[in-house]
C-alpha cells in the first residue's frame, strides 16, 4: 500500500483512504474527522476464524467468492509451477503445521508442496509473521483456504506484488506428479 492508510475501526472491517483516516462500523456506515471522497473508500473484511477452518460453510462460501472475484490468480498446477519458475515466486502454505502433517493428500499424510514456506493463515491474519514481498503462489490443501488467503492479501492488506493460488492445493499439484515432501510436526510423528 503505497500511499494509504489502513485503519481498525471494528472486529472485522477495515477502510482505505488515500491519505485520511476512515471509520466503520460493521453495517459499513463511515464516518472521518475528514471529508472525503465516497470513492476514495475500500472495505474489507478479515478472515474469521470460521472461515479459516478447513471444510467450513464460511471457508466454502468466502472461497467462493474469491473464486469469482480473482479468476485470473487462480492457476493449474502446471501453470503455477511455470509462474513459480519464471516468477521466481515464494510458494507459501496457508496450512496450520497440525493441518500440514494431518491432512490426507491422496491418501497419505504430511505432503506439502517441495520448498514451500509454511506461513499459516491464522498467523497471517493475527499479524504473528508478515506477509512476503515479492510474487507469491498460495497453496492449501485443496484450493479454498488459499483462496481465502488471497482474498485477504489482496483486499486486506493490499498487497501489490502478483499472488496467484494453486487450484485444487497441494492434492492438484500432488496428483500431476510435481515435486512434494513429507512434513513432519516437530514433537509427532505423522502415522
Amino acid at each position: 500500500m503505497a500511499a494509504g492508510v489502513l485503519a481498525r475501526s471494528s472486529p472485522r472491517c477495515f477502510v482505505l483512504m488515500s491519505g485520511m483516516l476512515a471509520v466503520t462500523t460493521s453495517s459499513l456506515r463511515v464516518t472521518a474527522k475528514s471529508a472525503f471522497r465516497a470513492s476514495a473508500v475500500r472495505c474489507f473484511a478479515l478472515p474469521t476464524a470460521e472461515e479459516m477452518m478447513p471444510g467450513s460453510n464460511e471457508m466454502k462460501a468466502r472461497a467462493q467468492g474469491a473464486r469469482a472475484k480473482y479468476p485470473d490468480r487462480i492457476l493449474s498446477p502446471l501453470e503455477a509451477t511455470l509462474f513459480a519458475i519464471e516468477q521466481r515466486a515464494k510458494i507459501v502454505d496457508v496450512r496450520t503445521a497440525a493441518e500440514r502433517s494431518t491432512h490426507e493428500i491422496n491418501g497419505r499424510k504430511g505432503v506439502a508442496i517441495r520448498g514451500a514456506i509454511s506461513l499459516p493463515l491464522n498467523d497471517l491474519v493475527s499479524s504473528k509473521v508478515s506477509v512476503p514481498s515479492g510474487p507469491l503462489l498460495l497453496v492449501c490443501s485443496k484450493g479454498p483456504k488459499s483462496l481465502v488467503a488471497l482474498d485477504y492479501f489482496l483486499g486486506e492488506v493490499g498487497c501489490e506484488d502478483e499472488v496467484k493460488v494453486v487450484d485444487g492445493g497441494t492434492t492438484a499439484w500432488d496428483s500431476e506428479g510435481l515435486p512434494t515432501e513429507n512434513v513432519v510436526q516437530p514433537d509427532r510423528p505423522v502415522t
